[in-house]
């Protein structure tokens, strides 16, 4: 899908280069710290915020999860915001688009795949084998 832009910007647009580059820094740093140790996220990066396949702000902060839910099924204190640190949030499940075959395996595009935190993903999968019956299934 290819992504048409707007006219549509955030409140941060209008700063300069390096100054634009340290407060987007910031609010990634603080993004992480905040989202991911909420159930069902498991990344969060920094891109464009597309709706309806258009470009909608250049900057916003993506949180990437496994399954997209209804307000009233996240947990209390776990709601995303629309907005976090002045910037525009995006909520998705991840699109991991295999690219082919390498050197070294398969390879994915890697737009969203280098946002997801895998340590998380590899804990929560040791956690769900350590239950006796998964356990059995895998053995």
């Amino acid at each position: 899908m290819t992504a048409k832009t707007s006219n549509i910007h955030n409140k941060n647009d209008r700063l300069g280069g390096s100054e634009m580059s340290s407060i987007r820094s910031a609010a990634f740093d603080k993004a992480r710290k905040k989202f991911l140790p909420y159930d069902g996220v498991i990344g969060v990066g920094l891109g464009p915020k597309l709706r309806k396949g258009k470009v909608v702000s250049l900057d916003a902060i993506i949180v990437l999860v496994t399954k997209k839910l209804s307000m009233d099924e996240v947990p209390e204190g776990e709601q995303i915001p629309q907005f976090f640190e002045g910037f525009p949030v995006d909520v998705h499940v991840p699109r991991l688009e295999l690219r082919g075959e390498g050197k070294r395996g398969f390879e994915f595009e890697e737009t969203e795949y280098e946002w997801i935190d895998w340590g998380k993903i590899h804990r929560l999968h040791r956690l769900l084998l350590s239950r006796p019956i998964l356990a059995e299934r895998e053995g």
